[in-house]
């Protein structure tokens, strides 16, 4: 199967009235704060997951971790995804993927340590790799706002 995922994140995720997604303050590979433990108001992921149509999603279940902690885990069963195709106007355009897209908000992001927020991608028992978020120490007199 010809199956991928892929990660962003940032500091928030809009649904905008016209069906637009905004995302605001995309981090690139890595989050960096000035001490810790901190607290992030609001951490953001937008994560797509893709499959050839002729091999629909039957499951899917993502989990993202930091250090030994679970901080979150999303579950999709076969109805789920099939009311998602339903409703999708991807269904029935002629492209040869399909793209599931969740979005998961946590907030607050206690920040105990520096580390990776890794996550984990099955589809249908396969796992996908995805890129995670570094979270690390600014060099001194960094300024973030």
């Amino acid at each position: 199967m010809n199956r991928y995922a892929y990660s962003v994140f940032c500091d928030d995720i809009r649904q905008e009235i016209n069906g637009k997604i905004t995302m605001v303050g995309i981090y690139t590979n890595r989050l960096l704060v000035t001490s810790v433990p901190t607290v992030l108001p609001k951490l953001c992921l937008a994560l797509s997951i893709a499959t050839d149509k002729s091999s629909m999603f039957e499951e899917i279940s993502v989990t993202g971790t930091f250090g030994a902690d679970e901080v979150f885990k999303m579950e999709l069963q076969k109805e789920q995804i099939e009311g998602i195709i339903a409703q999708s106007p991807d269904a029935e355009s002629p492209a040869k993927f399909f793209t599931v897209q969740l979005n998961a908000i946590l907030t607050p992001f206690q920040l105990q340590h520096t580390g990776k927020l890794s996550l984990k991608v099955l589809a249908d028992g396969e796992e996908l790799e995805c890129a995670g978020l570094e979270m690390a120490l600014a060099p001194p007199g960094t300024v973030i706002l």
